[in-house]
């Protein structure tokens, strides 16, 4: 009898453990608890790791949360796994958005050009970056880490982020150029380098290591103080400290320095009451 029962006994449907996790996605969408929108997404994941929604939305999440790190690392997550399919921007979108969220302006741009086609939210914070070159300058404060460098200065990244400018509609030269406004490396009137300023030198020659370019110009705007001529030799001295910098570091350079607001080619366009010291730092 026993027998007959095994041998007769229906197959039993095994359950889809990410067919589980669709659901958690769907009923952690509908919870008003932030927390508990984030424990029912990890557990989707702890039944699908591969499930490309709920790293998207648990990175959002995280970025609400300003969880940077880990937001990223989900987004990424999310835009690997869903690499041949369709609905891709939603992701691109998030991660350039959390870019811009932590100053790194050229990782943003790049990101947000992977939506540009699908999403008008990364179109416009496309065209926002792009006026007036905002995406390679950086502000008194911030500091752009290696891979938001090497957007700017390895080629290969940078002739593919003209590409998809070109299938969004929109148009501009990628020029190897970052831009630092105010007293990044300099403090008012001196021309040793503060010491706040190293982690953004290190990340430079670190990029530009990476890369092996031919040259590197390095360019010095200042007008801090009330003489042209004492406004000239400072930012002359500035440009060559840093130039000092790469040399040591084996990153071959010239510099350059300018004392009125002639802002180098594809720099953006200053107003010299509101910048009173600038350096641009550019691979060849």
């Amino acid at each position: 009898m026993m027998i007959l029962l095994l041998c007769c006994q229906l197959p039993v449907a095994v359950a889809n453990p990410c067919d589980d996790a669709s659901q958690l996605v769907l009923d952690a969408h509908k919870l008003p608890s932030v927390e508990k929108q984030k424990q029912l997404l990890q557990a989707a994941l702890a039944k699908c790791p591969n499930h490309a929604e709920a790293h998207n939305n648990l990175g959002d999440l995280l970025m609400q949360a300003k969880d940077y790190a880990p937001a990223i690392e989900h987004f990424k997550q999310a835009i690997d796994l869903n690499s041949t399919k369709p609905n891709l921007s939603q992701a691109w979108h998030n991660l350039g958005e959390v870019y811009f969220q932590q100053g790194q302006l050229p990782l943003s741009l790049e990101a947000h050009l992977h939506a540009c086609t699908t999403d008008n939210d990364s179109k416009q914070r496309v065209v926002e970056l792009l006026k007036n070159a905002q995406y390679r300058v950086v502000a008194e404060g911030n500091v752009f880490n290696q891979e938001s460098l090497l957007v700017l200065y390895d080629k290969q990244r940078s002739d593919k982020i003209e590409k998809l400018l070109g299938g969004c509609g929109l148009r501009a030269i990628m020029r190897p150029v970052t831009i630092f406004h105010g007293f990044t490396f300099f403090k008012p009137g001196e021309f040793g380098l503060e010491t706040q300023s190293q982690q953004q030198l290190n990340n430079i020659i670190g990029a530009l290591q990476k890369i092996e370019p031919m040259k590197v110009s390095v360019r010095s705007y200042t007008t801090e103080l009330n003489d042209t001529a004492a406004n000239q030799k400072l930012a002359e001295k500035r440009a060559t400290t840093l130039r000092q910098e790469f040399i040591n570091n084996k990153v071959p350079s010239q510099c350059q320095n300018y004392v009125r607001c002639i802002p180098a080619s594809g720099s953006a366009q200053l107003d010299p009451p509101t910048v009173k010291q600038q350096i641009e730092i550019e691979a060849e």
